[in-house]
């Protein structure tokens, strides 16, 4: 199956946000049974010296792919790995770059978390940092359990 030309990724990708990234991305692939572009070597380009067609059907989808993964990574990632000429080799590349940067960042987002106090913010201010902070680590794939919210919350607003 060819990839739509309507199908566009809502998230692209940074230094900071893989896990979003390949949380949106690998669904869309899947949905449209492309993934095995990204984990699957394709068939052989030639049976008994002849051109086989199975290839040429596998060639142009992957191109297509790799065009739509290309489309959704940041002018500086591409700027990186946009020289890689299949979906497989690509895919592989950003894994190996970006998914130990999220794990730094996740660690990071943590650390802020065990350090988290209002200070002199005002309490909406405060509330609304606390928000974006647990909704960054969620969107990380590291959800916080609400009691633990609950009490880094509460241990931030003392003095």
């Amino acid at each position: 199956m060819a990839v739509p030309t309507s199908l566009v990724v809502p998230v692209r990708l940074t230094r900071e946000n893989f896990s979003v990234w390949k949380n949106t991305t690998v669904p869309l692939l899947n949905g449209y049974d492309l993934q095995k572009y990204i984990d699957q070597d394709p068939p052989a380009a030639t049976i008994d010296d002849q051109p086989n067609p199975a290839y040429q059907a596998w060639w142009r989808n992957e191109q297509q792919v790799l065009g739509f993964i290309n489309s959704s990574l940041s002018e500086i990632i591409l700027s990186k790995l946009g020289q890689k000429t299949t979906t497989k080799e690509l895919w592989t590349a950003i894994q190996k770059t970006y998914s130990s940067s999220d794990r730094s960042r996740i660690m990071d987002l943590q650390r802020h978390l065990h350090n988290f106090v209002k200070g002199d913010s005002c309490i909406e201010e405060y509330i609304q940092r606390f928000k974006r902070l647990a909704e960054e680590l969620a969107l990380a794939g590291k959800l916080v359990e609400e009691i633990s919210q609950i009490c880094v919350f509460l241990r931030g607003l003392r003095p």
